[in-house]
């Protein structure tokens, strides 16, 4: 059973924890949630996707990638939207989600995990 800790949403801030975060996953959903400093939604979002990884601690994993912080990161995703969801599993990209669509985001993880 995977620990409910306070802080669900774990941050990524480098290409290399990006891709170590896919590995460590194994047979797990995972789900970025690309985010910036200067971006009002993703400050709106956030606790509703925090409130969201609670949820599904059991079979998904969640990280936040600031692009401030990560550019690298950012920029190999080829984000160019924010807030934007990349949703990966055994290290395929099965899906992206942009905006704050709350079921849409709901449906491709309830699919996927």
């Amino acid at each position: 059973m995977k620990e409910l800790s306070k802080d669900t949403l774990l941050q990524r801030d480098s290409r290399g924890s990006f891709e170590k975060s896919l590995k460590v996953a194994g047979e797990r959903l995972v789900v970025f949630f690309f985010t910036g400093s200067w971006c009002e939604t993703c400050h709106l979002f956030k606790p509703y996707v925090t409130d969201l990884a609670q949820v599904n601690v059991e079979a998904v994993d969640f990280y936040e990638v600031n692009v401030d912080d990560s550019e690298d990161t950012a920029e190999a995703c080829e984000i160019d939207h924010l807030p934007t969801f990349l949703l990966y599993k055994k290290g395929e990209k099965l899906a992206e989600v942009c905006d704050d669509n709350r079921a849409t985001l709901e449906a491709k993880i309830k699919e996927f995990k």
